[in-house]
């Protein structure tokens, strides 16, 4: 992809300040600019699609690990849809799973609170869940845009060992 650095542009504001929204946010609006402009030359689709969305896993990542999540042994954070599928439109919403093992203790809700909050913050417009694997196999059984959804992850950032315990139970080879 020629000349399109959307991830080393947007570090300098991620490293900032995590709460500096009007510099995160000119910069995710340089950054579409920027897809757009390299739309203008011709970029095939596919290729603008998936720049955009490694681009919002590297926000989502940052934040992520700024909220010590990572260091939640059982968080996940997992893409579903379109997002899921590395197909991020200019327009797209985020769609978003936190997939947890168990109830979160108070700390890990506060700052998986904090987390959701700083995306909307920054002008990032988050469809997101929370639940279980269980809570999951019991939505899609009652709802196919769930289990397309599922079937269309992609795991992000925290305890992959959960993302593929899913995976598993989602399976046709089940």
């Amino acid at each position: 992809m020629k000349n399109l650095n959307l991830i080393d542009d947007i570090k300098p504001a991620l490293e900032e300040s995590p709460h500096n929204f009007s510099a995160i946010k000119n910069a995710l609006k340089q950054s579409n600019e920027q897809l757009y402009a390299t739309y203008q030359q011709g970029t095939e689709i596919i290729t603008l699609l998936e720049a955009r969305s490694d681009l919002i896993d590297h926000v989502l990542c940052h934040f992520w690990q700024h909220y010590q999540l990572n260091t939640e042994d059982f968080a996940t954070l997992i893409a579903v849809g379109g997002y899921g599928r590395r197909e991020m439109h200019p327009a797209s919403d985020i769609d978003l799973l936190i997939l947890l093992p168990s109830d979160p203790d108070e700390t890990c809700q506060e700052r998986l609170s904090q987390f959701v909050t700083l995306l909307w913050d920054i002008g990032l417009d988050i469809g997101h869940s929370v639940r279980s694997v269980k809570e999951c196999l019991e939505e899609a059984e009652n709802d196919l845009t769930v289990i397309t959804n599922l079937i269309e992850s992609r795991f992000l950032i925290g305890n992959e060992k959960n993302y593929h315990s899913l995976q598993a139970e989602i399976s046709p080879n089940k």
